[in-house]
């Protein structure tokens, strides 16, 4: 229940800062991987290959993203930011952390941590693939998660 109730209102608030018809967590996953291909985003968001090239027309449309070509692969397309669709996703991220700072407030130094650890057990345990990767991280504040659980255990599950 809590886990869904701090999904339900993480959505809604994100999506309040996004322009209608376009997603919130959209702009912050081109955010968090600049250069990432419409295949990837549409495992990210779990949308389909059709309806992810109609998203991005719309934030291209709105000017919150660009096109340009994949320095690794010259046939699909690399989306980036534009400076609005950056200020954009720094309105979304920080209505993200609004919420997490109110949700997490209640917690003691010895809670929060302990709580970190556990949500890091969680996540990494139910990561399978760098594909699901995407999708855990779509509303992810880059800058700030310095040490993620999820590349972490990408890496160590690649040296494995």
């Amino acid at each position: 229940a809590m886990v869904l109730t701090l999904s339900d209102v993480l959505l809604k608030v994100t999506q309040n800062e996004a322009p209608a018809n376009i997603s919130a967590a959209g702009l912050t996953l081109i955010g968090h991987v600049p250069g990432i291909s419409i295949h990837s985003l549409s495992l990210g968001l779990g949308l389909s290959h059709p309806g992810t090239v109609r998203l991005v027309d719309r934030m291209s449309a709105d000017g919150l993203v660009e096109r340009g070509r994949s320095d690794t692969d010259g046939r699909a397309v690399a989306l980036t930011l534009t400076p609005e669709g950056a200020r954009r996703e720094q309105m979304i991220l920080s209505s993200r952390r609004d919420v997490l700072g109110t949700a997490l407030s209640s917690l003691s130094s010895d809670e929060y941590k302990a709580l970190a650890k556990i949500s890091e057990k969680l996540i990494t345990t139910i990561l399978r693939d760098e594909n699901h990767a995407l999708k855990i991280c779509r509303l992810c504040d880059s800058k700030s998660c310095t040490d993620c659980p999820v590349d972490a255990e990408l890496h160590q599950r690649s040296r494995a």
